[in-house]
Protein backbone atom coordinates (compact mmCIF):
# COMPACT_ATOMS: atom_id res chain seq x y z
CA UNK A 1 0.00 0.00 0.00
CA UNK A 2 1.46 3.74 -0.88
CA UNK A 3 0.81 5.23 2.25
CA UNK A 4 0.60 4.64 5.95
CA UNK A 5 1.08 0.45 6.34
CA UNK A 6 4.62 -0.56 5.87
CA UNK A 7 7.02 1.86 7.14
CA UNK A 8 9.99 -0.55 5.29
CA UNK A 9 8.01 0.14 2.28
CA UNK A 10 7.69 3.66 1.80
CA UNK A 11 11.45 4.91 2.79
CA UNK A 12 12.47 6.79 -0.31
CA UNK A 13 9.09 7.47 -1.39
CA UNK A 14 8.83 10.96 -2.71
CA UNK A 15 7.28 13.57 -0.87
CA UNK A 16 4.33 15.11 -2.79
CA UNK A 17 6.02 18.98 -2.09
CA UNK A 18 9.06 17.88 -3.03
CA UNK A 19 7.76 15.72 -5.95
CA UNK A 20 6.13 19.21 -6.98
CA UNK A 21 2.21 19.23 -7.69
CA UNK A 22 0.57 16.31 -8.33
CA UNK A 23 0.29 15.24 -12.76
CA UNK A 24 -1.38 17.61 -14.89
CA UNK A 25 -5.21 17.03 -14.69
CA UNK A 26 -5.53 16.54 -18.83
CA UNK A 27 -2.90 13.95 -18.16
CA UNK A 28 -5.23 12.09 -15.47
CA UNK A 29 -8.44 12.95 -17.02
CA UNK A 30 -7.17 11.26 -20.07
CA UNK A 31 -6.58 7.83 -18.27
CA UNK A 32 -9.59 7.72 -16.63
CA UNK A 33 -11.49 8.58 -19.36
CA UNK A 34 -9.91 5.59 -21.63
CA UNK A 35 -10.27 3.23 -19.00
CA UNK A 36 -14.02 4.15 -18.39
CA UNK A 37 -14.55 4.46 -21.84
CA UNK A 38 -13.68 0.34 -22.51
CA UNK A 39 -15.40 -0.52 -19.20
CA UNK A 40 -18.85 0.96 -20.90
CA UNK A 41 -17.97 -0.36 -24.24
CA UNK A 42 -17.61 -3.99 -23.23
CA UNK A 43 -21.28 -3.46 -20.94
CA UNK A 44 -22.74 -1.60 -24.22
CA UNK A 45 -21.74 -4.84 -26.74
CA UNK A 46 -22.14 -7.35 -23.65
CA UNK A 47 -26.07 -8.71 -25.30
CA UNK A 48 -24.45 -9.41 -27.99
CA UNK A 49 -21.79 -11.18 -26.91
CA UNK A 50 -22.02 -15.47 -27.04
CA UNK A 51 -20.49 -16.72 -24.24
CA UNK A 52 -19.89 -21.10 -24.81
CA UNK A 53 -21.76 -23.50 -22.42
CA UNK A 54 -19.73 -25.00 -19.87
CA UNK A 55 -21.09 -26.44 -16.71
CA UNK A 56 -18.81 -28.07 -14.16
CA UNK A 57 -19.99 -30.56 -11.73
CA UNK A 58 -18.06 -30.65 -8.58
CA UNK A 59 -18.15 -32.43 -5.37
CA UNK A 60 -16.56 -30.27 -2.29
CA UNK A 61 -16.45 -31.15 1.20
CA UNK A 62 -19.74 -33.92 -0.03
CA UNK A 63 -21.42 -31.08 -1.34
CA UNK A 64 -22.50 -31.26 -5.05
CA UNK A 65 -21.66 -27.84 -6.67
CA UNK A 66 -23.12 -27.51 -9.88
CA UNK A 67 -21.04 -24.20 -11.79
CA UNK A 68 -21.85 -22.53 -15.03
CA UNK A 69 -20.11 -19.78 -16.92
CA UNK A 70 -22.92 -17.62 -17.83
CA UNK A 71 -22.50 -14.31 -19.49
CA UNK A 72 -23.22 -12.19 -16.62
CA UNK A 73 -19.95 -13.91 -15.02
CA UNK A 74 -18.00 -13.71 -18.07
CA UNK A 75 -18.45 -9.55 -18.40
CA UNK A 76 -18.47 -8.82 -14.54
CA UNK A 77 -14.66 -10.80 -14.66
CA UNK A 78 -13.58 -8.44 -17.42
CA UNK A 79 -15.24 -5.70 -16.13
CA UNK A 80 -13.45 -6.09 -13.18
CA UNK A 81 -9.88 -6.55 -14.67
CA UNK A 82 -10.29 -3.44 -16.63
CA UNK A 83 -10.98 -1.58 -13.11
CA UNK A 84 -8.15 -2.78 -11.72
CA UNK A 85 -5.64 -3.04 -14.16
CA UNK A 86 -6.57 0.48 -15.66
CA UNK A 87 -6.65 2.26 -12.02
CA UNK A 88 -3.27 0.27 -11.15
CA UNK A 89 -2.27 2.39 -14.36
CA UNK A 90 -3.56 5.68 -12.59
CA UNK A 91 -2.13 5.20 -9.30
CA UNK A 92 1.47 4.91 -10.27
CA UNK A 93 1.01 7.99 -11.66
CA UNK A 94 0.89 9.07 -8.06
CA UNK A 95 3.63 11.82 -6.81
CA UNK A 96 3.50 9.34 -3.24
CA UNK A 97 4.67 6.13 -5.34
CA UNK A 98 7.69 4.25 -5.95
CA UNK A 99 8.97 1.29 -7.49
CA UNK A 100 8.18 -1.99 -5.38
CA UNK A 101 5.11 0.09 -3.30
CA UNK A 102 1.81 -1.92 -3.15
CA UNK A 103 -1.32 -0.58 -4.83
CA UNK A 104 -3.66 -3.26 -4.70
CA UNK A 105 -5.73 -2.14 -1.90
CA UNK A 106 -6.13 1.07 -3.55
CA UNK A 107 -7.57 -0.83 -6.69
CA UNK A 108 -10.02 -2.93 -4.56
CA UNK A 109 -12.91 0.21 -4.92
CA UNK A 110 -12.59 0.85 -8.87
CA UNK A 111 -12.69 -2.81 -9.36
CA UNK A 112 -15.78 -4.09 -7.20
CA UNK A 113 -17.60 -0.89 -8.39
CA UNK A 114 -17.08 -2.34 -11.90
CA UNK A 115 -18.47 -5.64 -11.23
CA UNK A 116 -21.29 -4.01 -9.18
CA UNK A 117 -22.24 -1.76 -12.49
CA UNK A 118 -21.57 -5.02 -14.77
CA UNK A 119 -24.27 -6.71 -12.61
CA UNK A 120 -26.95 -4.21 -12.56
CA UNK A 121 -26.47 -3.24 -16.12
CA UNK A 122 -26.55 -7.17 -17.35
CA UNK A 123 -30.34 -7.28 -15.01
CA UNK A 124 -31.76 -4.21 -17.15
CA UNK A 125 -32.33 -6.55 -20.13
CA UNK A 126 -36.10 -4.55 -20.32
CA UNK A 127 -34.73 -1.57 -20.90
CA UNK A 128 -35.12 1.16 -24.19
CA UNK A 129 -32.28 2.22 -26.09
CA UNK A 130 -32.52 5.62 -24.90
CA UNK A 131 -32.29 4.32 -20.89
CA UNK A 132 -29.56 2.60 -21.51
CA UNK A 133 -27.87 5.53 -23.45
CA UNK A 134 -29.03 7.53 -19.86
CA UNK A 135 -27.51 4.68 -17.79
CA UNK A 136 -24.23 4.61 -19.63
CA UNK A 137 -23.61 8.14 -19.27
CA UNK A 138 -24.45 7.71 -15.45
CA UNK A 139 -22.16 5.47 -15.14
CA UNK A 140 -19.36 6.73 -16.77
CA UNK A 141 -19.88 9.65 -14.30
CA UNK A 142 -20.02 7.36 -11.47
CA UNK A 143 -16.69 5.05 -12.40
CA UNK A 144 -14.67 8.78 -13.24
CA UNK A 145 -15.45 10.33 -9.43
CA UNK A 146 -14.45 6.91 -8.11
CA UNK A 147 -11.12 6.40 -9.78
CA UNK A 148 -10.33 10.26 -9.35
CA UNK A 149 -11.37 10.40 -5.81
CA UNK A 150 -9.57 7.24 -4.69
CA UNK A 151 -6.50 8.53 -6.62
CA UNK A 152 -6.91 12.49 -4.61
CA UNK A 153 -7.52 10.14 -1.07
CA UNK A 154 -3.60 8.20 -1.65
CA UNK A 155 -2.07 10.28 -0.09
CA UNK A 156 -2.22 13.62 2.60
CA UNK A 157 -3.65 14.39 6.16
CA UNK A 158 -5.27 17.44 5.43
CA UNK A 159 -9.05 17.84 6.80
CA UNK A 160 -10.38 17.40 2.91
CA UNK A 161 -8.70 14.17 2.26
CA UNK A 162 -9.94 13.04 5.29
CA UNK A 163 -13.73 13.97 4.19
CA UNK A 164 -12.83 12.57 0.81
CA UNK A 165 -11.78 9.25 2.29
CA UNK A 166 -14.98 9.14 4.77
CA UNK A 167 -16.65 9.73 1.51
CA UNK A 168 -15.00 6.64 -0.42
CA UNK A 169 -16.14 4.37 2.30
CA UNK A 170 -19.49 5.60 2.23
CA UNK A 171 -19.32 4.58 -1.53
CA UNK A 172 -17.18 1.15 -0.41
CA UNK A 173 -20.02 0.39 1.86
CA UNK A 174 -23.15 1.18 -0.82
CA UNK A 175 -21.36 -0.86 -3.42
CA UNK A 176 -20.69 -3.85 -0.95
CA UNK A 177 -24.11 -3.88 0.03
CA UNK A 178 -25.14 -3.79 -3.73
CA UNK A 179 -23.38 -7.48 -4.31
CA UNK A 180 -23.94 -8.85 -0.97
CA UNK A 181 -27.33 -8.55 -2.00
CA UNK A 182 -26.75 -10.04 -5.62
CA UNK A 183 -24.73 -12.55 -3.80
CA UNK A 184 -27.46 -14.10 -1.34
CA UNK A 185 -30.26 -13.74 -4.40
CA UNK A 186 -28.01 -16.16 -6.17
CA UNK A 187 -29.37 -18.69 -3.67
CA UNK A 188 -26.85 -20.82 -3.87
CA UNK A 189 -25.30 -23.39 -1.69
CA UNK A 190 -23.69 -21.99 1.08
CA UNK A 191 -20.33 -23.27 0.34
CA UNK A 192 -20.46 -20.53 -2.35
CA UNK A 193 -22.44 -17.66 -0.95
CA UNK A 194 -20.71 -17.69 2.27
CA UNK A 195 -17.33 -18.09 0.31
CA UNK A 196 -18.31 -15.16 -1.73
CA UNK A 197 -18.97 -13.21 1.41
CA UNK A 198 -16.24 -13.66 3.10
CA UNK A 199 -13.89 -12.74 0.16
CA UNK A 200 -16.23 -9.72 -0.26
CA UNK A 201 -16.14 -8.75 3.07
CA UNK A 202 -12.36 -9.16 3.41
CA UNK A 203 -11.93 -6.65 0.69
CA UNK A 204 -14.43 -4.46 1.85
CA UNK A 205 -12.27 -4.51 4.89
CA UNK A 206 -9.15 -3.67 2.94
CA UNK A 207 -9.84 -1.17 1.07
CA UNK A 208 -11.57 1.26 4.28
CA UNK A 209 -8.82 0.48 6.73
CA UNK A 210 -5.69 0.81 4.37
CA UNK A 211 -4.73 3.99 6.21
CA UNK A 212 -5.54 3.10 9.74
CA UNK A 213 -2.06 1.34 10.20
CA UNK A 214 1.43 1.66 9.96
CA UNK A 215 2.23 -2.22 9.23
CA UNK A 216 0.23 -3.52 6.59
CA UNK A 217 -0.03 -6.74 8.32
CA UNK A 218 -1.87 -5.63 10.53
CA UNK A 219 -4.77 -4.17 8.13
CA UNK A 220 -4.14 -8.21 5.96
CA UNK A 221 -4.59 -9.70 9.16
CA UNK A 222 -7.78 -7.60 10.20
CA UNK A 223 -9.22 -7.82 6.90
CA UNK A 224 -8.98 -11.85 6.78
CA UNK A 225 -10.40 -11.91 10.31
CA UNK A 226 -13.37 -9.87 8.88
CA UNK A 227 -14.28 -11.44 5.89
CA UNK A 228 -14.19 -15.09 8.20
CA UNK A 229 -16.67 -13.50 10.26
CA UNK A 230 -18.61 -12.44 7.70
CA UNK A 231 -18.80 -15.43 5.96
CA UNK A 232 -19.66 -17.32 9.02
CA UNK A 233 -22.84 -14.95 9.12
CA UNK A 234 -23.54 -15.22 5.30
CA UNK A 235 -23.64 -19.48 6.07
CA UNK A 236 -25.85 -19.01 9.54
CA UNK A 237 -28.22 -16.78 7.00
CA UNK A 238 -28.53 -19.24 4.41
CA UNK A 239 -30.87 -21.37 7.79
CA UNK A 240 -32.97 -18.40 7.83
CA UNK A 241 -35.16 -17.56 4.82
CA UNK A 242 -34.92 -14.17 4.73
CA UNK A 243 -35.04 -11.99 1.16
CA UNK A 244 -32.05 -10.88 -0.32
CA UNK A 245 -32.42 -7.26 0.39
CA UNK A 246 -32.82 -8.35 4.27
CA UNK A 247 -29.97 -10.24 3.98
CA UNK A 248 -27.77 -8.06 2.67
CA UNK A 249 -28.56 -5.43 5.05
CA UNK A 250 -28.23 -7.40 7.93
CA UNK A 251 -24.68 -8.24 6.26
CA UNK A 252 -23.63 -4.60 5.88
CA UNK A 253 -24.62 -3.78 9.55
CA UNK A 254 -22.30 -6.51 10.51
CA UNK A 255 -19.60 -5.35 8.46
CA UNK A 256 -19.93 -1.63 9.72
CA UNK A 257 -19.84 -2.61 13.52
CA UNK A 258 -16.47 -4.97 12.58
CA UNK A 259 -15.02 -2.35 10.15
CA UNK A 260 -15.64 0.45 12.45
CA UNK A 261 -14.37 -1.09 15.31
CA UNK A 262 -11.71 -2.10 13.77
CA UNK A 263 -10.56 1.10 12.71
CA UNK A 264 -11.00 2.33 16.34
CA UNK A 265 -8.83 -0.43 17.23
CA UNK A 266 -6.35 0.10 15.14
CA UNK A 267 -6.12 4.34 16.04
CA UNK A 268 -5.93 3.32 19.29
CA UNK A 269 -9.43 4.92 20.64
CA UNK A 270 -11.47 2.34 21.12
CA UNK A 271 -13.26 2.65 24.63
CA UNK A 272 -16.54 2.54 25.81
CA UNK A 273 -18.09 5.65 24.38
CA UNK A 274 -16.72 4.04 20.92
CA UNK A 275 -18.30 0.81 21.63
CA UNK A 276 -21.81 2.48 22.67
CA UNK A 277 -21.36 5.03 19.55
CA UNK A 278 -21.62 1.90 17.23
CA UNK A 279 -23.68 0.23 18.75
CA UNK A 280 -26.46 3.08 18.58
CA UNK A 281 -26.10 3.45 15.15
CA UNK A 282 -26.59 -0.36 14.73
CA UNK A 283 -29.49 0.07 16.82
CA UNK A 284 -30.64 2.63 14.34
CA UNK A 285 -30.34 0.81 11.10
CA UNK A 286 -31.79 -2.14 12.66
CA UNK A 287 -34.95 -0.14 13.20
CA UNK A 288 -34.79 1.02 9.80
CA UNK A 289 -34.75 -2.32 8.32
CA UNK A 290 -37.60 -3.33 10.70
CA UNK A 291 -39.47 -0.52 9.90
CA UNK A 292 -39.27 -0.45 6.09
CA UNK A 293 -39.65 -4.47 5.97
CA UNK A 294 -37.33 -5.57 4.07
Amino acid sequence: MIEGLAHEQTRGMVNPREAGSYRPRSELAELTGIIVSCIVALLLISPVLKVPLLALPLVAFGSPLHLQLSRELVVGAFSGALAWLGFRALVVLHPSYSAGSHVYSHCILPTLSAIAISVFWQRQSGASIESRLIMAAAISLFLSLVMLGQYAAVDGESHWVVHLRTAMSVICLSVGLYLYIMIYGTRARSLVTASAVALLGACLALDILQYEADREWRVLRAAATIGLVLGECAWALNYWRVSPLRAGFLLLIVTYLLVGLTRRLLQGTLNAVALLEHATMAAILVAVMMRLSF
